[in-house]
């Protein structure tokens, strides 16, 4: 009777081809770095470099802490606030609490980000949120 080699190898092989192409294309850019390229500002060391020659550190300008001018929400006509009980920074326009988050449209390699309303409902008046005021910019 004839026999047939098992070829163990190729199952694990297989399995680790599909993860490698399922995450590069599904792979989440770096949040912080996307809001500069997505405005147009260069990235180096690091750091966002704006028009005006300028530099924040691209996770402190994602937490809207430097470069307040530049950011999606100061050019939204919004204020950068961070809500205390968590820390977190939200975009402040007409009352209404928004964040700013990743947006890929139409599935396309290009990645922006994006103002999304953190509820229809939620505004600064609401009692279950407190704000800080932001620091000066």
């Amino acid at each position: 009777m004839l026999q047939i080699k098992k070829l163990s190898w190729l199952p694990m092989t297989l399995t680790f081809l599909s993860l490698l192409i399922f995450s590069s294309t599904y792979a989440l850019p770096n949040p912080a770095a996307t809001l500069c390229a997505s405005f147009g500002y260069t990235i180096k060391d690091g750091n966002c470099v704006f028009p005006d020659n300028s530099q924040c550190e691209q996770w402190a300008f994602w937490r809207g802490e430097c470069g307040k001018q530049y950011h999606i929400c100061t050019l939204s006509n919004g204020t950068i606030q961070t809500l205390e009980k968590t820390q977190t920074p939200v975009c402040v326009i007409e009352g209404k609490l928004f964040t700013w988050t990743l947006s890929n449209q139409d599935n396309a390699d290009k990645w922006t980000v994006k103002l999304q309303p953190i509820s229809e409902e939620t505004s600064v008046k609401d009692a279950s949120l407190s704000l800080t005021k932001p620091a000066s910019a």
